[in-house]
């Protein structure tokens, strides 16, 4: 094992291991003394070097004139999307009824090839019991705040939303009437496809041997046969979908930006992901 970084940071040593883990780079960290200190296999060295080196230039960004650098925080924003996930979850069971919500917002395929495609977004809020949605909020916790910490919270809810929803419609394309599902999972592996198909480009870049450049899909493609197959109840389908459409927005989400966008488009960004959910359930609730 050979050492490439040291740090004095926890926080610092979790990222750097975060990205090396999502570009399929082994690593290991030691400390001694207050210095934390990552181990890669000697072979992987130069691989290692370069993905936390571009790392860096993407997500350190000196203050600008009046302008405070971002610093999301350590998971806060998968955090909360787990919270609101809670939050809906119990709201559900008020007001007309739980039977009500599942009615007017579960993606049905029926539904959805007859036009009501925000359907795609509102089941992404709806769970069929306790254990279904504290699965998505803790897998929310822990990969859409991966991708909101390598792009900004705004940004990544974005990213994520816009990907479950076209998981949610790939899904129905392919199933067809009278498929229903409901479930923030296909977000939430939407998140694994965006670090995915993030990672990919980020390979590409640094001329990476091409071979080694499609790890990161061969991760993905690990993780969901490890959490996305479930116990025969879940989705299979829409968990493969949801992975499927997160590369393609993390694939245009990386080659798009090459830094954190600045305060503004974070909160433009932000605000739109919310529209999308909110919309949805305002046009559910018109046509119900």
């Amino acid at each position: 094992m050979t050492p490439v970084r040291s740090t004095s940071s926890r926080r610092k040593r979790d990222d750097w291991m975060l990205v090396l883990t999502s570009a399929g780079i082994a690593s290991q960290s030691l400390r001694t003394g207050a210095e934390w200190t990552i181990y890669v296999p000697d072979e992987l060295e130069r691989a290692a070097r370069a993905n936390i080196a571009e790392f860096e230039r993407e997500n350190v960004r000196p203050a600008g004139r009046g302008e405070a650098a971002i610093d999301l925080g350590p998971s806060r924003a998968g955090m909360a999307a787990g919270a609101v996930l809670l939050a809906l979850h119990a709201a559900s069971f008020l007001g007309p009824g739980r039977v009500a919500w599942l009615r007017w917002g579960r993606s049905s395929a029926w539904h959805i090839l007859d036009g009501e495609v925000w359907r795609a977004a509102t089941a992404l809020t709806l769970h069929a019991d306790g254990p279904h949605v504290i699965g998505n909020a803790v897998g929310s916790a822990i990969f859409v705040s991966a991708v909101c910490r390598s792009y900004g919270a705004g940004v990544g809810l974005l990213a994520v939303v816009v990907g479950g929803i076209l998981g949610n419609l790939l899904n129905v394309l392919y199933r067809g009437a009278p498929h229903l599902s409901i479930g923030a999972s296909t977000a939430v592996f939407a998140a694994v496809g965006i670090l995915a198909g993030a990672q990919l480009v980020r390979r590409r870049r640094l001329a990476q041997d091409w071979r080694r450049s499609w790890l990161p899909l061969g991760a993905a493609v690990a993780i969901l046969a490890m959490i996305g197959v479930g116990d025969g109840t879940s989705d299979f389908l829409a968990h493969l979908f949801g992975v499927l459409a997160g590369v393609g927005v993390g694939l245009v989400v990386a080659w798009t930006r090459s830094e954190r966008s600045r305060a503004a488009v974070q909160v433009a960004c932000g605000a739109t992901a919310v529209f999308l959910i909110a919309g949805a359930w305002a046009l559910a609730l018109a046509n119900r």
